[in-house]
């Protein structure tokens, strides 16, 4: 006798480090934004070391997941920054981050 099953067992199928975008256009207002994350392995997130206005919830992890970038409120001209993840063998994805003027 033989028995079949019509369902697939879920895998992770990103080999290769990704995000759901690579610029991110945020308000002058202080908050916080989900960036997703898609890697089959162990990723590090780092933002650029002149940044004093934004965080991150976190700095690695792996597997699909998501960071949370905190931002302060901008009272002055617009900035920006970088951030940049890396993973495995494969190139980093930098992310670029522009935060609106608040005046």
């Amino acid at each position: 006798m033989f028995a079949a099953s019509c369902q697939t067992a879920y895998r992770d199928e990103y080999p290769h480090l990704r995000v759901d975008r690579t610029y991110l256009k945020i308000p002058s207002d202080a908050g916080s934004i989900a960036i997703m994350v898609y890697y089959s392995g162990s990723w590090t997130a780092a933002l650029d070391e002149e940044c004093d206005w934004a965080s991150l919830d976190r700095r690695s992890g792996s597997g699909i997941s998501a960071i949370h970038l905190e931002f302060g409120q901008n009272l002055l001209e617009a900035r920006e920054t970088s951030l940049t993840l890396s993973g495995g063998a494969d190139e980093p994805v930098t992310i670029t981050i522009t935060q609106n003027a608040g005046i």
